[in-house]
C-alpha cells in the first residue's frame, strides 16, 4: 500500500497483493491526473513485484472507467479477458527466469 500526499492531502494510493501480484485499486485524485502520479506508484508496486520474483503484474478495470483502461493500455497492459462488467489485464514486468 502507498499513498500519494501533496500538500497534506491524500491525492492517490495503490494497493496490490504481491503473492498474487495482483494490483487492486490505483487511485489518482482527478485534479492530479496527466501529472505522472499514477506511473509512479504503478512503477513502485512493480518494483516490489520484481524484488518478488514475479515476472507479471495483473489488474481489473471496470468496462465504464475509460480512463483507467485507458491508462492500463499506455503502460503496456494487455486485455486477457472479460466478463459483462470487468477486464482482466496483464502486464510482463520481466522476462521470464
Amino acid at each position: 500500500f502507498k499513498v500519494l500526499i501533496i500538500h497534506n492531502f491524500i491525492k492517490g494510493f495503490i494497493l496490490g497483493e504481491i503473492t498474487k501480484a495482483q494490483l487492486n485499486p490505483l487511485y489518482i485524485d482527478p485534479g492530479y491526473f496527466h501529472n505522472g502520479y499514477g506511473k509512479i506508484l504503478l512503477g513502485l508496486f512493480e518494483e516490489e513485484l520484481i524484488r518478488n520474483n514475479h515476472n507479471y503484474i495483473t489488474v481489473s478495470c471496470d468496462k465504464l472507467n475509460r480512463i483507467g483502461l485507458s491508462f492500463y493500455l499506455k503502460e503496456k497492459f494487455k486485455i486477457i479477458a472479460e466478463d459483462e462488467e470487468e477486464y482482466e489485464l496483464k502486464k510482463q514486468i520481466r522476462e521470464k527466469q
